[in-house]
C-alpha cells in the first residue's frame, strides 16, 4: 500500500487548461497502486480567474484560491487528513512499501502539516526514509498533507489574507503557509527525509518568491533547523 493510501483523501489539482497532464498524473498514480476513483483520490480544477486581484498574476490567484478550495471541501467533509498534490507529481518508488519510521509517527504523533514533497537539499543517506520536524520557510506544493487540527486555522489564515488589504500584493501560496507556520510555532510540521515527491516541471527549484528582496522579509526570518522525529 502506498504512503499517501494512509491519509483520508488525495486531492489533484488540475488547471482546466491542462487537461494534458491528467493522463501523465493519472499515470504516475497507477503506477504506484493510486487510482483517480473520486472517493479517495480525486481531482479539482480551480475556474480561471478574471484578473489578478492583488496577486502577482492570474495564475498566482488561481494556485492558492485552488488550494484554499480543498481546504473548505475537506473541512466540510470532516476528513482526518488530506493529501493535496499538484498534476505534475513525480513519486519516489519508496512510498511504494513505507517503512516503519514514515508510518509511526503519523499514527502516533499529533503533526499539523507533513510535506512528502519540498524544495530542501536534504542528502539521500542510502538509509530508509523518515520524517524530520522543521520550523522553517518551505518551498514545494508537489505533494503535502495537513490534520484536520490545522484545517480550520489555516483555512481563517488564508481567508483573512485573500481578503485583506486588496490593493497590495497578496502573498503567493507557499509564503502564506510559511506566514502561517512561523505564526503558529506550536504547530508540528514533518518533512520527509529526503523528499519523497517532487514536482515534473520544477524538481529542485526554488520560487521566485524566494529570491531577493522576499528573502529579506520578516515573515521569512525564521531558524532553520531539520530534526529527525
Amino acid at each position: 500500500m502506498n504512503l499517501l493510501s494512509h491519509f483520508d483523501r488525495i486531492y489533484i489539482i488540475n488547471l482546466s487548461s491542462r487537461r494534458d497532464r491528467r493522463q501523465v498524473v493519472a499515470a504516475e498514480l497507477a503506477g504506484h497502486r493510486l487510482e483517480i476513483d473520486d472517493r479517495q483520490v480525486r481531482w479539482t480544477t480551480p475556474p480561471v480567474p478574471e484578473d489578478s486581484d492583488g496577486f502577482s498574476d492570474t495564475h498566482a490567484r488561481r494556485r492558492f484560491d485552488a488550494h484554499l478550495a480543498v481546504l473548505d471541501e475537506a473541512i466540510a467533509a470532516d476528513l482526518a487528513s488530506v493529501v493535496i498534490c499538484e498534476d505534475d507529481l513525480r513519486l519516489d518508488p519508496r512510498t511504494d512499501a513505507p517503512a516503519l519510521s514514515l508510518l509511526w509517527p503519523l499514527c502516533t504523533r499529533e503533526w499539523d502539516f507533513t510535506y512528502l514533497g519540498h524544495g530542501e537539499p536534504l542528502p539521500d543517506s542510502g538509509q530508509p526514509p523518515r520524517w524530520g520536524s522543521t520550523r522553517q520557510a518551505l518551498a514545494g506544493t508537489a505533494c503535502y498533507a495537513l490534520s484536520r487540527r490545522v484545517m480550520r486555522p489555516l483555512r481563517d489564515h488564508l481567508q483573512a489574507s485573500r481578503t485583506a488589504n486588496a490593493a497590495a500584493c497578496r502573498l503567493p501560496l507557499e509564503a502564506a503557509y510559511s506566514a502561517f507556520r512561523q505564526a503558529s510555532p506550536e504547530r508540528l510540521t514533518l518533512i520527509a527525509m529526503p523528499s519523497l515527491a517532487t514536482s515534473a516541471a520544477n524538481s529542485g527549484l526554488w520560487p521566485r518568491w524566494l529570491s531577493q528582496p522576499f528573502a529579506e522579509h520578516g515573515w521569512l526570518r525564521t531558524t532553520w533547523r531539520h530534526r529527525r522525529v
